[in-house]
């Protein structure tokens, strides 16, 4: 978003905020003089609350609730109230945040009126995207900062398209809008340039049984496309060996698989299709073992997107704050403290090139706002942003991954009940996020779209969809 900013505006993009909800929260805290802090991540703070609580599966529960609260989704009882005072000492005498700290404490600087300092109160317009996501404090932030500095506030977003209820957000700070913004005036975009008529048209019919949305009526500008095609196997295995068989045949791939498979003449004509047009959905990450497995062997190459976040990247971040401790010059260029953090970290030419956009996007900043701003940047990477998409390689990813791309085939495996919809023993299925979810999925795919499950009775004795 911040590299197209940029080649529009061109030098007043400088005077523009492109950034998540947490990185404007760092920078508010740094507007009042809060810097020096270091951003706790997922996994030191299971390992301080492992401390804490005893066994890391209780860490992960603490966590989630201590996420929960912070983020004004639910309060906290009085045990995890002892947890969450001890695990926010441990993080004061380490001089950390988590990431729903920089959430909270922008909330409470605006609360006081310390907030506004952010450019100088003067902010004119608020743009949000993906609206749908937020949670009850993150709306709280943007109602009161638009207050504070009387900016318009433009907010985008899909009601079909909320799905991280998981992490705190909540469909109704979107759909109650215009009661947190009087006045405010609903604009419909109706036409989709992305996927097919016959795409659209099933997913459409989907997502009509949910009752907590904004209807529309999506007209597809599109030619009416192939059917979908939905395909019954035996197993996990052979959901991954018919994926792979699709792949080869429209990449034109020649393995010992295909040949000695085949009964009739092999077209060895040009590949009309890239292996980057495909991309594997699944609805847990432990169905990614078989599908990178099966690949793997038919020679097809295949990332895992979320797997784990970068370590190379973890490494620079790590050696720039070494670099600010050696106290060097202002006046030093910030290529050179971003070279210098480089050298040990083996990174790929992706997360060199992500490096190097860095560096062009605060040209101007004198070194250490400049160095804290990137290591900023890096704090909050998330797994989903390791995916390099100019990688020719088949993208294997969660329904949740996938929000906001696009291939021009996609596979949606695991389409049965206990999967999806995804159900735990002994509790709740939000039926109507699941059907959310399936809903994203299914609208990634632009030209072809194919549906498998390993259960055809289960599936015809009648689904949640």
């Amino acid at each position: 978003m911040r590299e197209r900013v940029y080649g529009i505006l061109g030098d007043r993009a400088n005077r523009v905020f492109v950034g998540t909800f947490h990185l404007l929260g760092i920078s508010m805290m740094r507007s009042v003089g809060c810097e020096g802090f270091i951003i706790c991540g997922r996994d030191e703070q299971v390992r301080i609350l492992t401390d804490i609580v005893g066994t890391a599966k209780g860490a992960r529960e603490a966590a989630e609730r201590i996420s929960r609260s912070k983020n004004e989704v639910e309060p906290l009882d009085d045990g995890v109230k002892r947890v969450c005072q001890a695990y926010g000492a441990v993080l004061s005498q380490k001089g950390m945040y988590d990431f729903d700290d920089l959430i909270r404490i922008p909330l409470q600087l605006l609360e006081t009126g310390g907030g506004a300092a952010l450019h100088g109160g003067k902010l004119a317009h608020i743009v949000v995207d993906e609206y749908q996501g937020v949670s009850p404090a993150q709306s709280r932030l943007l109602q009161l900062l638009s207050q504070r500095t009387d900016a318009a506030v433009c907010a985008v977003g899909d009601s079909d398209q909320a799905i991280y209820a998981f992490r705190g957000a909540n469909l109704q700070n979107f759909l109650k809008f215009p009661e947190h913004f009087p006045g405010a005036r609903t604009v419909l975009p109706e036409e989709n340039y992305r996927s097919t008529g016959n795409i659209m048209a099933t997913a459409s019919g989907l997502i009509r049984y949910n009752k907590q949305r904004i209807h529309k009526g999506i007209i597809h500008r599109r030619e009416v496309g192939r059917p979908i095609t939905v395909i019954a196997v035996p197993d996990e295995r052979k959901e991954a060996e018919a994926i792979a068989r699709e792949i080869e045949t429209r990449t034109g791939g020649t393995s010992h698989f295909r040949l000695a498979g085949s009964k009739t003449s092999i077209d060895f004509s040009p590949a009309t299709y890239d292996f980057s047009d495909f991309a594997v959905f699944f609805r847990t990450n432990a169905q990614a073992k078989v599908l990178r497995e099966v690949l793997s062997e038919w020679g097809l190459p295949c990332q895992v997107v979320g797997g784990q976040q970068s370590k190379g990247l973890r490494t620079v971040m790590a050696a720039l704050w070494a670099y600010l401790d050696t106290g060097p010059p202002e006046q030093a260029p910030l290529m050179q403290a971003l070279k210098t953090a480089k050298e040990d970290a083996n990174l790929c030419k992706y997360e060199q090139d992500y490096l190097l956009s860095l560096t062009r996007a605060f040209p101007d900043m004198p070194l250490k706002e400049g160095v804290l701003a990137i290591i900023d940047e890096l704090s909050l990477l998330g797994e989903v942003d390791a995916f390099d998409r100019r990688a020719d390689s088949v993208a294997l990813m969660t329904l949740h991954a996938a929000k906001g791309l696009e291939f021009k085939v996609a596979f949606i495996v695991g389409v049965e009940e206990g999967l999806l919809p995804f159900t735990l023993s002994g509790s709740d299925t939000d039926v109507e996020e699941e059907r959310r979810l399936f809903f994203v999925g299914m609208t990634r795919a632009m030209d072809d779209l194919f549906l498998l499950y390993t259960d055809l009775l289960h599936l015809a004795e009648g689904s949640s969809f």
